[in-house]
C-alpha cells in the first residue's frame, strides 16, 4: 500500500481548481465483503433528508433516521441500521472532529456555521438504491461507499478555505479507514441485519409470485374470452360439439393434476 501521507496528498489533489471549476467532488469505493458487515449507513444535510428518503428504497426499507451524542445533528441526518457502527464512529476524536470542521465549527460547536455543509452525502450500502424487481437484485447487491463533498468557490480560495479542503481530504481517507477498523459489527447486530434482510428478499418473492399468479388468470381470462367469441360464431351442433371437447379436455387436465398431487403426497 502507499504510504497514508502520500494516498492523503493524491485525495487533496482531486479537490484543487482545474480546467474545470467543479463545485463538488464525489469518491466511489468498492467494498470488500469481508472488510465490513452488511448494513445502510447514511449522512446528508439536515434539510435534505426528505428528499432522499422518499426517493431511496434502501434507506426507506432498512435505515432509521438516529440522533447521536456529539454528533452535529443539527446540521446532518444520520440514517443507518447498524447504530453500533455510527456510535464507533461519533466516538473517534478525529472523525468527528472532521464532522463538525464540515460545517465550520469546532468539535464544541462552537464557531462560525458555513451556509453550505461540506459533506453533501456520504453513503456506506450494500442494498440497491431503487426497490429490487426481483429477490436476485437483493443477493447480488454490491458493497459500496460513496462520499460527496461540496467545495468552497474556487475563485475565493483564502487560507480558511484551503484548510478546509485539507480537512475534507483527510475526512475521505479517516472515513475509508474507520470502514476497515468499526465496520465489522457484533455478532448479534450482524444476524439482525442477516434476517432483515432475508425479509426484504422474502417479501420480494411474494410479490414475484403474486404478479406471476394475476399474469396468469390475465392470460386465462382473455384466452377464454378469445374462445367464446370462437363459440358464438358457429352453428348450434357445432358450437355443442366443441364445447363438449372444451369439456373432456378440461377433464384431462384436472386428472392429470390430481394425479400429480397424489404423487406428491405419497
Amino acid at each position: 500500500c502507499a504510504p497514508r501521507h502520500d494516498i492523503l496528498s493524491r485525495v487533496t489533489g482531486t479537490f484543487l481548481p482545474g480546467p474545470d471549476n467543479h463545485d463538488r467532488v464525489t469518491f466511489n469505493i468498492a467494498l470488500n465483503d469481508e472488510e465490513s458487515s452488511n448494513f445502510v449507513f447514511f449522512i446528508c444535510p439536515k434539510h435534505r433528508v426528505k428528499e432522499f428518503l422518499e426517493d431511496r428504497w434502501d434507506l426507506e426499507t432498512f435505515g432509521k433516521l438516529r440522533e447521536i451524542p456529539g454528533f452535529p445533528n443539527k446540521h446532518y441526518a444520520l440514517i443507518t441500521d447498524a447504530n453500533e457502527f455510527a456510535q464507533a464512529l461519533v466516538a473517534e476524536p478525529k472523525l468527528l472532529k472532521l464532522f463538525w470542521a464540515s460545517v465550520g465549527l469546532n468539535e464544541k460547536g462552537e464557531g462560525q456555521v458555513i451556509a453550505r455543509p461540506m459533506i453533501e452525502s456520504l453513503e456506506i450500502i450494500d442494498m440497491p438504491k431503487k426497490k429490487p424487481t426481483n429477490s436476485d437484485q437483493i443477493k447480488s447487491a454490491q458493497k459500496r461507499c460513496a462520499i460527496t463533498i461540496a467545495l468552497p468557490r474556487m475563485d475565493r480560495l483564502g487560507d480558511i478555505e484551503k484548510q478546509r479542503i485539507v480537512d475534507m481530504a483527510e475526512f475521505v481517507v479517516t472515513m475509508i479507514d474507520a470502514i476497515g477498523q468499526f465496520g465489522k459489527l457484533s455478532v448479534e447486530a450482524s444476524n439482525k441485519l442477516k434476517k432483515a434482510r432475508e425479509n426484504a428478499a422474502y417479501q420480494l418473492e411474494k410479490e414475484e409470485a403474486k404478479d406471476v399468479k394475476e399474469e396468469l388468470s390475465k392470460k386465462k381470462a382473455e384466452a377464454k374470452k378469445q374462445r367464446e367469441e370462437e363459440l358464438s360464431k358457429l352453428s348450434v351442433e357445432a358450437r355443442r360439439a366443441a364445447e363438449e371437447k372444451d369439456r373432456k379436455k378440461e377433464e384431462r387436465k384436472q386428472k392429470q393434476k390430481n394425479q400429480r398431487k397424489g404423487r406428491m403426497i405419497l
